[in-house]
């Protein structure tokens, strides 16, 4: 069960979909389970996608979390990235899924806490219906370079799910066999390790557990559907 509000880094989940995905309802997130997630890889891992976030940790901005003030400025800035991210995107014309990591913080302890990492599953297939799987790869390394990513998840269409940095080359790679919860899961966990950045020397280490990969829900009327299309979202059933 998903609490009625839960941190993307710093802001309620409810809010950065109402903001960035046009989400006008009381509804949160949902799942990305087996059954799903078979229906997407059918669906696109023929075609190619990519997986890229915006977010950077606090040593990246020289702010110490651990004093309010400064957390809530990491976390601004961060949501401020995802929402050009996603101005990024839209200008080229890319379809997109808004994806988020779940974890739990500090599991077991009086403060435990969900959190999610803010990302963006980006699909070669334009508004236009067009097609053009060299574009977006090129696309997903200039925003790694533009969002000083450490790297970004490419899946081709005939290779396996590669990790590629900034100057273009091959990082890291996955089998060919692994699920897609399983490309979501190592992807949010790397990115989490690259955003959270709480540790302190004097201090002990926070905790994050992987939970699950989550997506907005499918939209609530008619209107809100026609807007998010709109605007090149996709929608998982």
């Amino acid at each position: 069960m998903i609490k009625e509000e839960v941190e993307v880094i710093g802001t309620s989940v409810q809010d950065l979909l109402r903001e960035i995905v046009s989400i006008n309802n009381n509804t949160h997130l949902r799942s990305i389970n087996e059954t799903n997630a078979k229906r997407f890889l059918e669906r696109h891992t023929n075609s190619g996608y990519v997986i890229i976030s915006a977010c950077r940790g606090s040593r990246d901005f020289n702010l110490d979390v651990t004093i309010p003030q400064q957390l809530n400025k990491l976390n601004q800035l961060n949501n401020q990235r995802t929402k050009e991210l996603l101005s990024d995107i839209k200008k080229k014309g890319f379809t997109y899924t808004p994806c988020f990591g779940g974890f739990i913080e500090n599991k077991g302890l009086e403060n435990e806490q969900e959190v999610y990492e803010q990302s963006f599953i980006i699909y070669p297939y334009k508004r236009d219906e067009s097609y053009n799987f060299q574009e977006l790869k090129d696309f997903a390394i200039e925003m790694c370079n533009k969002y000083d990513q450490n790297s970004v998840l490419i899946k081709a269409p005939t290779d396996k799910p590669l990790y590629y940095n900034k100057n273009g080359d091959v990082d890291d790679e996955m089998g060919n066999d692994v699920t897609f919860n399983d490309i979501t899961q190592t992807y949010f966990t790397d990115l989490n390790k690259n955003t959270t950045n709480k540790i302190k020397s004097d201090s002990t280490p926070t905790r994050f557990t992987f939970t699950e990969t989550y997506i907005p829900l499918l939209p609530q009327s008619y209107s809100e559907g026609h807007i998010r299309y709109l605007k090149g979202e996709i929608f998982r059933n």
